[in-house]
């Protein structure tokens, strides 16, 4: 929660929190989506980013208690921080 709701992260020249990140999916651009879906969907975001973390931290916490955070790290650092030079590796 307070990562997501507290933290500033840096964004190109502009500081914001984490929360502000997420945006409305916009109905007009997809049309499939009904108005009140759009108007919900960062509610939802959020839940669902939420729903991800519990399952991630419970599976780690069954797997390796107690060293599920060394795995996460890993984790992410996958995920995330080598993000781009992965994908144009893959690419390549």
């Amino acid at each position: 929660k307070k990562f997501m709701f507290e933290t500033n992260v840096n964004v190109g020249s502009e500081e914001r929190k984490v929360a502000q990140l997420l945006t409305k999916i916009n109905h007009f651009k997809y049309p499939a989506l009904s108005q009140d879906e759009s108007r919900i969907s960062l509610p939802l975001q959020t839940i669902a980013i939420a729903i991800f973390d519990s399952i991630l931290v419970h599976m780690m916490q069954r797997v390796s208690p107690g060293k599920w955070h060394e795995l996460r790290t890993t984790m992410c650092r996958s995920l995330n921080k080598n993000k781009t030079p992965r994908t144009l590796e893959i690419l390549r």
